[in-house]
């Protein structure tokens, strides 16, 4: 999935879930887990793995959400990121479905 600017997932994200966030979800990690903890409520699985462990100067996050039918993921070198991106094309493909 070629992943989106920040503004466009934060946008999608908030008509995902029908509200007003009180922070941008892909700017701060605590606003972007509680929408995998929304996620997860509403029955995916969910996943966050740094990519370099053990690396000091190199980060790369991979969130995913998976069902029973389909595991939707992304990376970014932002947790926050990795974790909106995969979610909006989770509820995305939902809302299609």
């Amino acid at each position: 999935m070629q992943q989106l600017p920040t503004e466009e997932i934060d946008r999608r994200i908030e008509r995902f879930l029908d509200c007003d966030l009180p922070d941008r979800p892909t700017a701060d990690i605590g606003c972007a887990l509680r929408v995998a903890d929304f996620m997860e409520s509403k029955g995916f699985g969910f996943q966050l793995t740094d990519m370099c462990p053990n690396s000091p100067d190199q980060t790369l996050w991979k969130a995913v959400f998976i069902t029973a039918d389909a595991e939707f993921a992304a990376e970014d070198v932002r947790g926050a990121v990795a974790i909106c991106a995969a979610a909006a094309a989770a509820l995305e493909a939902a809302e299609v479905a």
